[in-house]
């Protein structure tokens, strides 16, 4: 309901005060319709610059708290809650990454006619920001996803400038990536809470 109704006053403070004020000032002089220099087009970039402002601010803020937690996790020094012999074993799960990133690049790479290395580079980056959805996820029951696809397609932009392929491409393989990494995170605490072993 809140996301409805801020989305229906952002619509009417951008159509209804924010375009016809561009429109005056002669920031956007195109067609009102016009998505490359009318309103549309220059409430669209406004759009698109808050909402990834709000992403960074998001990221940081939840960077932060995990690292605080860390740095209070190895001092308390809390051992891991499930038995050594119930423990998923190290080789396992980073095997499982290295076939999953090849499989990943040897599918994606011609399937959409981008470079090998860029699907590589999406899945690295989608490391370091599942940390941050599993974070976020366990202690607020709210993944920032979204976010995650809009900051990996700013790291895109840089990466492969111009390419607006690539640039969803690496945008989907992250929030997938951090999707699966609190999907998994949540069966696993749900196992935790009824004894099953992980």
């Amino acid at each position: 309901m809140y996301s409805a109704v801020s989305m229906l006053i952002g619509t009417v403070v951008g159509w209804c005060w924010l375009g016809p004020m561009a429109q005056a000032e002669g920031w956007a002089p195109g067609d009102v319709g016009s998505s490359e220099d009318g309103a549309k087009g220059w409430l669209m970039w406004v759009s698109l610059a808050i909402m990834l402002g709000e992403s960074f601010v998001s990221l940081a803020i939840l960077a932060i708290r995990a690292c605080c937690a860390a740095m209070e996790n190895s001092a308390s020094a809390d051992p891991d809650p499930a038995p050594r012999t119930q423990q998923v074993p190290n080789l396992w799960w980073m095997s499982g990454l290295a076939v999953s990133t090849v499989l990943c690049a040897v599918i994606v790479a011609p399937l959409f006619e981008i470079p090998l290395y860029m699907p590589v580079v999406a899945v690295f980056f989608s490391i370091f920001v599942s940390v941050l959805n599993v974070r976020a996820l366990g202690e607020t029951d709210l993944g920032p996803v979204s976010g995650i696809g809009k900051v990996s397609q700013l790291l895109f932009a840089v990466v492969a400038p111009g390419n607006v392929v690539a640039n969803i491409v690496a945008g989907a393989i992250s929030e997938a990536g951090a999707t699966a990494a609190g999907d998994l995170m949540q069966d696993l605490k749900c196992g935790h809470l009824v004894g099953a072993s992980p």
